[in-house]
């Protein structure tokens, strides 16, 4: 995951600071959802929910909330609005066990690819484990994320290789979109109960624009020809 620490501690002030994504209205959607149940201790794993930028503000009153990243430069705002950050990997969270009451995942797992398709896989399922563990009984889960269509997801694992060489020529690393059946299904082998909530902001346009790769910020597509829709998925811990 080295090389994804590296391209986010270059990315970051371009991450936070980015125009509307054509997600925007989505992910706000998907903000107030979370924000309205959560309670007690929170862990957030790789930034913080609210993907409208640091700017934007977090409602985390009531919560005592602690940020993880891989990333030094993508936990820097978060700690210097007081929140306790911590750099670690998801797969490995240096906290013991049910120390915390919610978990949070935003729009982070489809970075967690190490170089293949299958490793990302294993390496959602790893950190899913680790969620399990943190967690209290009765702990929730929260996982916003895009989902593609499951043939588009075949194709995508099929052409991983030549995704990865294409994306290695601008140093970006390989990132892979899960299904929203493949999470729900990984979580029920991991001791959840998960809900899948499928996000759709009635405002959202079909020639919308999109940034569909991190790291290239020209390259814009319309919503219509775009498969990723967003979508919660939320796990009670059993």
């Amino acid at each position: 995951m080295s090389d994804v620490a590296d391209f986010f501690d270059e990315q970051s002030e371009d991450y936070y600071g980015q125009g509307d994504s054509g997600f925007r209205r989505s992910h706000s959607i998907t903000a107030r959802r979370i924000e309205s149940a959560l309670s007690g201790r929170v862990l957030s794993v790789g930034g913080v929910w609210n993907q409208a930028g640091v700017d934007a503000g977090v409602d985390a009153g009531g919560v005592a909330l602690t940020v993880i990243d891989i990333s030094p430069a993508m936990l820097r705002p978060w700690k210097s609005r007081g929140f306790d950050s911590v750099q670690c990997d998801a797969r490995a969270i240096p906290f013991a066990d049910a120390s915390f009451d919610h978990l949070v995942f935003p729009l982070v797992l489809h970075h967690m690819t190490d170089g293949s398709a299958g490793n990302a896989q294993a390496s959602v399922g790893r950190a899913v484990d680790e969620a399990h563990r943190v967690l209290r009984d009765g702990g929730q889960l929260w996982i916003s994320e895009f989902s593609l269509p499951a043939t588009v997801y075949w194709l995508e694992r099929f052409l991983a290789p030549a995704t990865r060489a294409l994306l290695s020529l601008a140093n970006i690393p390989l990132v892979v979109m899960h299904t929203a059946e493949f999470y729900a299904r990984v979580l029920a082998q991991r001791g959840f109960e998960p809900t899948v909530h499928r996000i759709e902001a009635k405002d959202a346009r079909p020639t919308d624009l999109m940034r569909p790769v991190i790291g290239l910020p020209w390259l814009r597509v319309p919503r219509m020809l775009y498969p990723l829709r967003t979508v919660l998925i939320e796990g009670t811990k059993t």
